[in-house]
């Protein structure tokens, strides 16, 4: 799960319940670095489960788990439920729609086809669609260096899917999983900007909660397509321990500890990490999966990156 630090950043809203006396327990920059690893991580995760061909059963597996522990940690500030209000529930089924089940099924779906290092790569570029995005439905200004970066970054983005040659952009011969990490990546994109409004009166947390919460319920009747699949990851050590590491962890201490950073270190030091993800993300796929990034990829891939860091300056000046 990425965050749109520029939607969010240094916002202290009504119900925040993030325990930032905990920090001395982990330094605060070992938490951030444990949730970029844990972000990193997804695609790799996704491609160790791809022979189940269940993304809807392994976003299921893994957003109960992770409405699980927010909700417990979002209710210790009172009642979560009791902070519902009927007129944000139309938006919270739309964020349960997009960022919970649109760009997690799409994306391990996608991982099903594509590889975990484009799968990283296709990610890292959702920071550059949330500023195209919030730019047309709100306006928000684009600096100078935010139009180079996201110039930059959709030449990086038509280099990975191409594979260097531009041709196949054109004659429609983009690779199918490409085709579902971009729907992935555009899922949790629109996921952040249609966040944005609610933030100003509804905490981080319980707005996290609450899509995840919408989201697992969402995806009940998927669940009905293959039910044997289910019995056979719930007798797999490795896909039940991937599965719960990723709810418990990526989505719900790495979003606690994305919080905590920004409050404690800034908007600034924080997103440094974030833009290290599709970095570190090829690095584990290389590790994990013996995955070796194409000349395509690696360039592609640097483009984006430098486009992201380009973007996010912008959000946190």
């Amino acid at each position: 799960m990425v965050v749109s630090l520029s939607a969010t950043a240094g916002k202290q809203t009504p119900g925040e319940c993030i325990d930032l006396n905990s920090a001395h327990i982990m330094p605060i920059h070992v938490k951030l670095a444990l949730a970029t690893v844990l972000w990193a991580g997804t695609p790799t995760i996704g491609r160790f489960l791809a022979h189940y061909e269940a993304p809807e059963l392994i976003t299921f597996g893994r957003f109960i788990v992770a409405s699980i522990f927010l909700f417990i940690v979002a209710s210790k500030n009172g009642n979560l439920l009791s902070r519902i209000q009927l007129r944000d529930i139309p938006l919270y089924i739309a964020l349960g729609l997009t960022g919970i089940c649109l760009h997690n099924v799409l994306m391990f779906w996608g991982l099903e086809y594509a590889d975990a290092t484009r799968g990283s790569i296709i990610m890292g570029f959702i920071s550059i669609m949330v500023a195209v995005m919030e730019f047309v439905f709100f306006g928000i200004r684009l600096s100078k260096n935010a139009l180079i970066g996201i110039t930059i970054g959709f030449i990086g983005l038509a280099i990975v899917v191409s594979e260097g040659n531009f041709g196949t952009l054109f004659s429609g011969k983009v690779g199918f999983g490409d085709l579902l990490l971009l729907g992935s990546a555009a899922g949790w994109a629109i996921y952040s900007v249609i966040s944005r409004p609610v933030l100003d009166r509804v905490s981080p947390i319980d707005l996290t909660a609450f899509a995840c919460i919408t989201g697992t319920v969402l995806l009940i009747p998927l669940l009905l397509r293959d039910p044997g699949v289910a019995a056979q990851m719930l007798v797999d050590p490795m896909a039940v321990g991937l599965i719960v590491t990723s709810g418990l962890f990526a989505t719900g201490f790495g979003y606690i500890w994305y919080y905590e950073g920004v409050k404690i270190v800034g908007s600034v030091g924080t997103v440094m990490y974030v833009n290290l993800i599709p970095i570190v993300g090829v690095v584990i796929a290389g590790i994990a999966l013996h995955e070796i990034p194409s000349m395509a990829a690696t360039l592609g891939g640097a483009c984006v990156v430098a486009g992201v860091i380009l973007v996010n300056k912008q959000n946190t000046t």
